[in-house]
């Protein structure tokens, strides 16, 4: 066995913290991010006075034991380990560590209380296990994010460190270790900053201006302490990200789903706005692959923007269904749409192709037929994708941007449509 020798074994045992323990040509080697039971690939990267190290390449096997993570972001970042061990494993796992750790302790307390040697009757006498949590999901109340780029020169992002990276930051929209307070909390902020194109600080550099974002909830009182931690190279006017926020909050205190009837056709959707980049997602996805299956694929492309020299693309409307604010039915609708969302991925594989949750679309594009979900997510990351404003004079305000594009598409003249435009919508608000 030598350094940068490629090896194949299964983990024996997991040892505090984290490191997988194998055997390979009669000498230990020690594996970080692994579970008992893997059988994994790994090249060599220390070796020396009979220890070695590795690090992980691939898990050829799965443990028997292991179940799907609920999380889509396991595997990718670094935030959790053991998200694919039933809960009673993990105890199991815990419980076998920490006694290990705690040996020695109880072997100079059985000195003192004269044991001729250490026990597992005694053991067990003091050792008393570990003591399960009864909340196995979105337990945490204080997260700390932080801000930076997934890969080198690539977008904004805000979460967690990339496994078994020092810099690369992944972003946890759906994280579960926390509850769906967080995550807002945490994609509106990173939607934020991304359509300010707000720069975070490199560590390498010592330059930009986002750093993290500590978020912080009383699990009595519900009260949410958010402290954005930034340097101070840049100065900024945050009260836009403080109303955002604040609109977050008040769109989820007034239950701010639309009043009007549960509306699945588009033509009664036009005037439903809260979930805006959602309906795109939908709608550019009905239209890509109906498109390929017409002219064929050599004939059809996604641009990954909504405007520029292809043209302008628009869509209307919300996700297609969405629970009446009055409904008396209420509990049962909600329950209908939190089925749909959790099996979201099951509409990948219909002939549209399309889907709500920016996961799921994620991880269909990296297969082959689905390249619009990429194309897709491209055009709503970009500033000119927005959600309509919640405002009551919407619909005015609409007719005067349809006014502006068909006008704008016939030739007219580009800045004077758009100045008298602005004059209509100003009118419009007061």
């Amino acid at each position: 066995m030598k350094k940068g020798q490629i090896c194949e074994g299964y983990v024996e045992r997991l040892d505090f913290p984290n490191k997988g323990v194998l055997s390979f040509e009669d000498e230990k080697v020690v594996v970080k991010n692994v579970l008992p039971g893997q059988k994994i690939s790994f090249m060599i990267t220390k070796k020396r006075k009979g220890k070695a190290e590795g690090r992980l390449l691939d898990v050829l096997e799965n443990a028997p034991y292991e179940i799907p993570s609920v999380c889509p972001h396991f595997g990718v970042c670094g935030g959790c380990a053991y998200q694919t061990l039933p809960y009673d494993k993990q105890l199991e796992l815990k419980k076998g560590q920490v006694r290990k750790l705690l040996t020695p302790v109880f072997a100079k307390q059985a000195l003192l209380d004269g044991e001729a040697e250490l026990t597992d009757e005694y053991v067990n006498h003091i050792f008393e296990g570990i003591k399960g949590s009864p909340v196995q999901s979105a337990y945490r109340n204080k997260m700390e994010f932080s801000f930076g780029d997934e890969v080198k020169d690539g977008p904004l992002s805000l979460g967690m460190h990339k496994r078994g990276s020092f810099y690369d930051i992944v972003s946890v929209r759906e994280c579960q270790l926390v509850d769906e307070d967080y995550r807002k909390i945490l994609n509106t902020t990173l939607d934020y900053f991304t359509q300010k194109g707000t720069s975070y600080y490199h560590r390498m550099r010592h330059e930009g201006y986002l750093r993290h974002l500590l978020v912080r909830k009383a699990q009595k009182t519900c009260e949410i302490l958010i402290a954005l931690i930034t340097t101070t190279q840049e100065e900024q006017d945050l009260q836009p990200y403080v109303d955002a926020l604040d609109f977050m909050v008040e769109m989820a205190n007034e239950d701010c789903t639309p009043s009007d009837s549960l509306a699945t056709a588009s033509t009664e959707s036009q005037e439903l706005f809260n979930n805006g980049k959602v309906a795109m997602q939908l709608n550019l996805s009905h239209q890509y692959p109906a498109a390929v299956e017409a002219l064929g694929a050599d004939k059809v492309g996604c641009a990954p923007m909504i405007a520029g020299s292809a043209g302008v693309g628009a869509t209307t409307g919300p996700w297609y269904e969405c629970v009446m604010k009055n409904s008396e039915n209420k509990d049962m609708a909600l329950k209908y749409v939190e089925y749909m969302y959790d099996h979201n991925a099951d509409y990948m594989n219909g002939t549209l192709k399309i889907a709500g949750r920016t996961s799921v679309y994620e991880e269909a594009g990296k297969e082959a037929g689905n390249e619009h979900t990429t194309a897709v997510l491209d055009t709503l990351n970009e500033k000119q994708s927005q959600p309509r404003p919640m405002i009551s004079t919407w619909s005015q305000v609409e007719q005067v941007l349809t006014g502006v594009v068909e006008s704008c598409l016939d030739g007219a003249d580009v800045k004077e449509t758009l100045e008298s435009a602005k004059e209509e919508i100003e009118a419009i608000g007061k």
